[in-house]
């Protein structure tokens, strides 16, 4: 997927991918980087995205609404969170917020950059090959690396202003979108239904701005959990 093609995406909190984008799932072992965020016709669950509120050391903090004491919880259908697990296509986990309107509700997360500058918007994106049935799948207590990113359009998710990298920030430099010495995201599968997301430890926690080319030290945690119980 090209640049454009994703700040679009981006715009509509929606992350799909051409069907050229599409690789051979059985040609990419399960702990590399594979096929993006592409478009299915069946029905897949939804998830819930769950950022911890104990955040100091964290480049992406939540906006501590809906929380459950532990976590900042961005469920399906509330306050305007959408999600997605294409489980029988690509295998990626897409998300979408809108910002929040006098009288409607937004969700936004808080990134803050190595440099100091931060910002408070609405975002979209998604974890790349989280759960393909019958395909790429993590075992239960196992670990992958895989590709992150996210981005703030300022189109349909009703930002304010701008993002610094407004393209995306991509985790990992094997996906869609070239990103060079980025890294990717630890995922660890929980249970039949939950993974953690984490940076690796620095210095191997770059993310990479499809905007300006450069790199950011950035450290991110989250949870992701599934609709329904998958292989």
């Amino acid at each position: 997927m090209n640049t454009s093609a994703f700040a679009a995406a981006a715009a509509l909190l929606l992350v799909a991918a051409c069907s050229n984008d599409i690789a051979t799932p059985s040609a990419i072992p399960a702990t590399q980087d594979g096929p993006l965020f592409s478009n299915v016709t069946s029905s897949n669950p939804s998830s819930t995205w769950e950022i911890p509120l104990a955040d100091a050391g964290l480049s992406v903090k939540s906006d501590h609404n809906y929380s459950n004491g532990t976590y900042s919880v961005y469920a399906p259908g509330v306050c305007a969170f959408s999600s997605t697990m294409f489980t029988t296509g690509s295998g990626d986990d897409t998300f979408g917020n809108t910002y929040p309107k006098p009288g409607k509700c937004g969700r936004t997360w808080t990134v803050t950059y190595p440099d100091g500058f931060t910002e408070t918007l609405a975002y979209g994106g998604g974890v790349q090959i989280l759960e393909k049935i019958g395909g790429f799948t993590i075992p239960l207590g196992g670990q992958a690396l895989r590709h992150f990113r996210f981005a703030a359009g300022t189109g349909a998710s009703g930002n304010p202003a701008p993002s610094r990298c407004s393209q995306g920030l991509v985790f990992g430099p094997n996906g869609n979108n070239p990103a060079p010495g980025s890294d990717s995201v630890m995922v660890t599968r929980v249970d039949a239904r939950t993974w953690d997301v984490r940076s690796q430890p620095a210095p191997n926690d770059n993310a990479y701005c499809i905007d300006n080319g450069m790199l950011y030290e950035m450290q991110v945690a989250f949870r992701i959990i599934a609709s329904q119980d998958l292989p």
